[in-house]
């Protein structure tokens, strides 16, 4: 899939090449980081994330000791104490069990830090792109792209071909 945009834009852009040379098309740029770096609400969201991940790195952590201190004990008891098979096999089943449930919670929390993320950023996203539209249509801007992910944030729809290419394609047209 990313291939698939990458060649689009490369087409994309190859076609305006061609395209600029009987018409004006002007193309722009932003670099969305230093956008982000400078907004309130972006710099709000980014440390309410950080103070999120460190809260459930310092979760984890803490787990992940707790599990480790009750590993070590029991290796200090297994060798003072006999133990029958079964009760090794039943303690063994255990850790596996409790290092799946720690697993599981780093899973969990991954995808909730990963929505939040999304929570968060989509308006303030929301509002650069509806910026960049405006921007885009004071400065006669026909192609607006994002530095820092090479994607494209505008395109004005007067360039759109869609249908041509589908109407083509469904003609059995290469």
């Amino acid at each position: 899939m990313k291939r698939l945009v990458q060649l689009s834009l490369v087409v994309l852009l190859l076609s305006s090449a061609v395209f600029a040379q009987s018409e004006n098309i002007k193309i722009g740029y932003i670099n969305s980081d230093i956008i982000l770096k400078q907004l309130p609400e972006a710099i709000k969201a980014e440390g309410d994330l950080k103070a999120m991940e460190a809260k459930f790195k310092a979760e984890l952590d803490e787990a992940a000791t707790r599990l480790q201190n009750e590993y070590v004990e029991y290796q200090r008891k297994a060798q003072t104490t006999q133990m029958s098979q079964t009760q090794r096999d039943s303690i063994a089943q255990y850790f596996m069990y409790q290092q799946q449930m720690l697993e599981q919670r780093r899973n969990e929390m991954s995808e909730e830090l990963m929505d939040k993320r999304e929570e968060l950023l989509a308006p303030i996203q929301a509002k650069v792109v509806e910026n960049v539209e405006i921007v885009s249509k004071e400065e006669k801007m026909q192609y607006v792209f994002d530095r820092v992910n090479s994607s494209m944030i505008y395109a004005d729809a007067a360039y759109d071909i869609t249908y041509k290419v589908l109407d083509r394609i469904k003609r059995g047209q290469k």
